[in-house]
């Protein structure tokens, strides 16, 4: 998923079944008129994407989430529980922009890939009925300025404007100089790379006995203080989110 991310972009939110119930939850909910709200400001800047995806990463290190049947159906199925909920308290896929585990993941690792959509002409003026199609409230004509990294790829913004075709799905060359990013991040941004530097270095260190031993010697020692055994799998998990190596 990371290699296609990178490449590619967020090809994998436009398939994604996470997305698909958080929407027909969403759209249901709309179709009897029940009021629902957007998600805080805090929501959407990812504090809590970041926190899931540390409670996520220490989980697959201390009981080995990702290799366990039983762990991992549970945890998509809680995965497909909180797409439904959030769905029916707020609205505009509230579930990508706030929970999704890995979207900080999928944002960062994707902002430079091959497949974007694009306005036709960076000049062409913003319009309001392209504007309304766009189901996470991002300005389509204006996704080379600002938030592109935000853009889930649906394709909802091309079928609004078929007919003008001032909207197109691009293959182009990664990191292309035509948009612009932003300069500075936010601190849930700072604070995942640096977790994600943490499990990447770890990543790395596994390929020799000898750095990997020393990488992991202080949660070895901490575990032996505190009584809980060597290579102790919440002490691992801790020690690679906390740890600020840059990968």
């Amino acid at each position: 998923m990371i290699l296609v991310t990178v490449l590619l972009g967020r090809v994998w939110c436009a398939i994604c079944p996470l997305e698909l119930v958080n929407r027909l939850t969403d759209h249901t909910v709309t179709m009897f008129g029940i009021p629902r709200k957007r998600a805080a400001r805090w929501m959407r800047d990812g504090w809590i994407i970041l926190l899931l995806y540390g409670v996520v990463q220490m989980m697959v290190a201390a009981v080995h989430l990702h290799r366990v049947p039983m762990y991992t159906s549970l945890y998509l199925l809680a995965m497909l529980v909180m797409a439904m909920l959030i769905g029916l308290f707020y609205s505009n896929r509230a579930f990508c922009q706030t929970l999704c585990p890995v979207g900080m993941l999928l944002k960062l690792y994707g902002r430079g890939g091959m497949l974007a959509v694009r306005p036709v002409l960076s000049s062409l003026k913003a319009d309001h009925a392209i504007a309304r199609s766009c189901k996470s409230l991002l300005s389509p004509m204006r996704l080379d300025r600002s938030r592109d990294d935000d853009c889930l790829m649906c394709l909802d913004c091309i079928q609004a404007d078929s007919e003008k075709g001032r909207m197109q799905f691009y293959l182009r060359f990664p990191w292309t100089n035509l948009d612009r990013r932003q300069i500075v991040s936010g601190w849930p941004v700072t604070l995942f790379i640096m977790m994600v530097s943490g499990f990447v270095v770890y990543e790395i260190a596994g390929f020799w006995p000898t750095v990997k031993n020393l990488f992991l010697w202080v949660p070895n020692q901490s575990g032996v203080l505190l009584g809980l055994g060597v290579d102790n799998g919440w002490l691992n998990g801790i020690w690679y989110a906390t740890n600020r190596y840059v990968d």
